[in-house]
């Protein structure tokens, strides 16, 4: 989508076999397939950043320090969407897809109070059920709620850090 209006982007994944399925989608891209929390880009580089379905992999130990990189990446004015799990939990594991998973995340007051001391303004927060609340009771991620944020990067002069 963002390709097809001329913007220049950047992906990460940590999975070569996801990386290779995005190139093949969006052959325009630049992919970078590593850890996030290992990326390292030059100061304001980038108008915008999303991150959906993934901050949630690192420890939570490390979720400050990565919003602090995502902040410097980001322009003035920069928008940074993305989501976050809701539970306030150090370490969860688990399976998805065959594949054993780990999560982490604060609870939906630490996660936003994290996010404005980095510097960060919250434009749009919304909790939402997976599926939007339309999945069945017998589906694995009937339960699970995920916290959805817009937030901004202030403009120069504007309250940054």
């Amino acid at each position: 989508m963002l390709l097809d209006h001329g913007a220049q982007v950047t992906a990460n994944d940590i999975s070569a076999r996801q990386i290779e399925m995005a190139t093949a989608r969006c052959p325009g891209a630049k992919f970078l397939a590593s850890n996030m929390a290992t990326l390292a880009f030059e100061a304001e580089s980038f108008h915008g950043t999303v991150c959906f379905y993934t901050l949630f992999h690192l420890p939570r130990s490390q979720l400050r320090d990565m919003f602090a990189k995502i902040y410097g990446w980001m322009k003035s004015g920069g928008l940074f969407v993305f989501n976050l799990a809701v539970i306030d939990e150090e370490e969860i594991h688990g399976e998805m897809m065959g594949y054993g998973m780990f999560w982490s995340s604060y609870g939906v007051h630490e996660n936003c109070s994290i996010l404005e001391q980095v510097g960060f303004e919250l434009l749009e927060v919304e909790k939402v059920k997976a599926g939007d609340g339309n999945l069945e009771e017998d589906e694995p991620d009937y339960e699970s709620e995920y916290l959805w944020v817009m937030a901004q990067k202030p403009e120069a002069g504007k309250g940054t850090k």
